[in-house]
């Protein structure tokens, strides 16, 4: 999201996708990491720090401009929309998920409100829903992906998943052994990926704060036209 003081620090990581920094940020590539796409910044953006494989750094201020001006008007959409009873019902009210868990939604979004988020315990949280089913979990406090997996099924997709998280400077923290899919949509929070993550879907976020990727963290984008 860029903003006075932001880094984008991927450090023996792999991005299957694209990565964008806005101004006036900076971005860091560590050597062997990999970047499956291309690193898209502002003009503003430093980029020296970039020295692990990519498909080329481009400068591209509209493109990034407008990334941020999605992402932030996303983010005000989906933290107003009415909570879904049913499928909120179906999530323990503190949104600590600590053993296996299946929720299943209608077709359209299907919101969801919670304090915070914590995925811990090795437990398995699996999205469902009919073709047209999406989620939206708007989390006013922290999110924890500790050790656990996250994952969709039937007509779910990854990108049908949205964690808002809506706390300025929440912690969001993502670890070993954790797979999950879905957008994590942090725009004022820093987000700490790190111990071999192995993610599906879109992280935004880092506005005047740090987005780190490192020790084996994988972020795979699932729209492989996208890649270029």
């Amino acid at each position: 999201m860029g903003g006075p003081g932001s880094l984008l620090n991927i450090n023996l990581a792999t991005v299957n996708g694209a990565v964008g920094v806005a101004n006036p940020g900076r971005v860091q590539e560590s050597a062997p990491s990999v970047v499956v796409g291309n690193i898209i910044v502002g003009s503003q953006v430093n980029t020296s720090g970039v020295h692990g494989q990519n498909y080329g750094v481009v400068i591209d201020d509209a493109a990034v401009a407008q990334a941020v001006s999605d992402a932030n008007h996303a983010a005000i959409y989906f933290a107003g929309l009415d909570t879904t009873p049913d499928v909120q019902a179906q999530l323990p009210s503190n949104g600590r998920i600590v053993q296996n868990l299946t929720v299943t939604g209608d077709a359209g979004l299907n919101v969801v409100n919670l304090p915070g988020f914590l995925l811990d315990n090795g437990a398995t949280l699996t999205l469902t829903g009919p073709v047209g089913a999406g989620f939206v979990f708007n989390i006013s406090g922290d999110f924890n992906l500790h050790n656990g997996n996250i994952q969709v099924a039937d007509g779910v997709g990854p990108l049908d998943v949205v964690y808002n998280i809506i706390k300025v400077n929440a912690r969001v923290t993502t670890m070993v052994p954790t797979t999950a899919v879905g957008v994590l949509l942090a725009p004022n929070s820093g987000v700490n990926s790190m111990d071999s993550l192995s993610y599906t879907g879109e992280i935004i976020g880092g506005y005047a704060r740090t987005i780190v990727l490192m020790s084996g963290a994988t972020v795979y984008n699932p729209c492989t036209d996208l890649l270029q």
